[in-house]
């Protein structure tokens, strides 16, 4: 019988790229197999190969830049694919003396068909620390229809920093599943008049939005307060406390998820807060960030972080209501991983209500998110997709905007980086220059 060992090996997927750790050389001790490519000489790396310098203590290739102009890789050519199957890409690096690694370390991928025209560019932007100072980007992707191979591109660019590749692999894989979720967004204003009674309505508009299957619903601004004459201060509750416990039942009974602003006390400190709740409780909250001054003047202090929530669904990010005319927010929880946006917001009238739906849609543009956005002012509560379309809307009246959507969709776009077409999640990743932002934080 067969080791244990040599039968996983025997049964792993076949690696295409040729000379995937860099153990073989040419005459001048250079990988073989392997290119350099940079549009100048003057902006090419330097290329270097160390025997024993790649993660496992086998070979490693180096890339030196030359400075700020630096813009080059090590390149190969990946060949025998087949059309429309999935394949795994990833690579190993550790950088080292580079300020930026997420924007100077990149993996390219061009896939080319059998006359060696492009059809396709992914840029590689998911990564995981490996420790010992080494990472891996790795993701996914569909090859397309027409495709017989993948060039690769180990880039590095406007640094003077040096990083060190290994483990290169392509191989086949299975199709990562669906992952259908219904969204829904509330428009409702209460007319009860307590927060007791405004709580029991808000139950009641999750069970409806989970009776038509909701997998997460998002609710307003304040929803305790909201068509009240009460202040802020007056509706003012720890968290959890009684929204939580009110909207906690039904998200167990319904099986979803649950975003609603609160005002929350927490000992004598006051802020605006969005609560996430599952199907087990309280998952986490956020402060909002951006106080207009009316908030600020009634004694709410601002919060100060964009905390992502991991669920069953996906990768959650909140914010509120004026957070949303700050396009650093939703830049920030998408950097942080957020697939899914949720803005409790109480309206944007500005510019005689032509910024709204404008402003929400474009958040969701920049970052390539779904943006859920519960509203009262317009009654135009959304649910808007990573191209900016809307895929559900209130339009004007009170009720539920609900759409169903699959977060593993990748979506390709002509661009000016990829004619062929590319994932606008990953060009806007590749092509931040976060050392150039200093002006942002003055």
């Amino acid at each position: 019988m067969l080791p244990l060992l040599l039968l996983t090996a025997l049964n792993a997927p076949a690696n295409l790229v040729p000379n995937p750790r860099f153990e073989e050389t040419g005459p001048q001790g250079l990988p073989t197999h392997w290119s350099v490519a940079a549009p100048r000489e003057e902006v090419m790396p330097r290329l270097s190969r160390d025997a024993a310098g790649g993660r496992s203590g086998g070979a490693a290739a180096i890339l030196t830049g030359v400075g700020e102009r630096t813009f080059g890789a090590w390149r190969t050519t990946a060949s025998g694919l087949r059309g429309g199957q999935w394949y795994r890409v990833g690579a190993s690096y550790r950088p080292d003396q580079i300020a930026w690694p997420a924007h100077a370390v990149w993996l390219k991928l061009t896939w080319t068909d059998a006359a060696d025209q492009p059809l396709r560019t992914d840029y590689v932007h998911r990564r995981d620390d490996l420790g010992d100072g080494w990472e891996r980007t790795a993701e996914t992707f569909q090859a397309p229809a027409k495709s017989v191979a993948v060039e690769l591109d180990l880039m590095l660019r406007w640094t003077s920093g040096t990083v060190r590749f290994d483990e290169v692999e392509v191989t086949e894989a299975l199709p990562p599943a669906p992952r259908q979720v219904k969204l829904a967004a509330v428009c409702w204003v209460p007319t009860g008049g307590s927060p007791a009674s405004n709580r029991a309505g808000w139950a009641q508009k999750v069970a409806e939005a989970g009776a038509q299957g909701a997998d997460l619903v998002v609710l307003g601004e304040g929803v305790a307060m909201v068509g009240s004459s009460l202040s802020m201060i007056e509706c003012l509750e720890p968290v959890p406390g009684p929204t939580t416990a009110a909207l906690a039942p039904v998200a167990k009974q319904h099986d979803l998820y649950i975003v609603a602003g609160v005002y929350e006390q927490d000992g004598d400190t006051y802020y605006n807060t969005a609560v996430l709740i599952g199907p087990q409780g309280l998952v986490g909250k956020y402060r909002k960030v951006h106080l207009p001054e009316t908030e600020a003047l009634a004694g709410l202090t601002p919060g100060d972080a964009y905390p992502v929530f991991e669920t069953s669904l996906g990768r959650i990010g909140l914010q509120i209501c004026y957070d949303d005319d700050f396009p650093e927010v939703a830049r920030a929880l998408a950097l942080n991983g957020a697939e899914i946006l949720c803005t409790p917001i109480w309206g944007d009238g500005r510019f005689n209500n032509t910024a709204w739906d404008v402003i929400p849609r474009a958040r969701a543009m920049d970052n390539g998110l779904y943006h859920v956005a519960a509203n009262y002012s317009q009654k135009r509560s959304l649910v808007i997709d990573p191209w900016g379309n809307l895929r559900a809307d209130t339009a004007g009246r009170e009720g539920l905007a609900i759409a169903t959507v699959d977060l593993a969709e990748r979506r390709q776009t002509p661009w000016l980086s990829s004619a062929a077409g590319a994932s606008w999640e990953s060009i806007w990743r590749q092509e931040r220059r976060p050392n150039s932002y200093g002006d942002l934080t003055r």
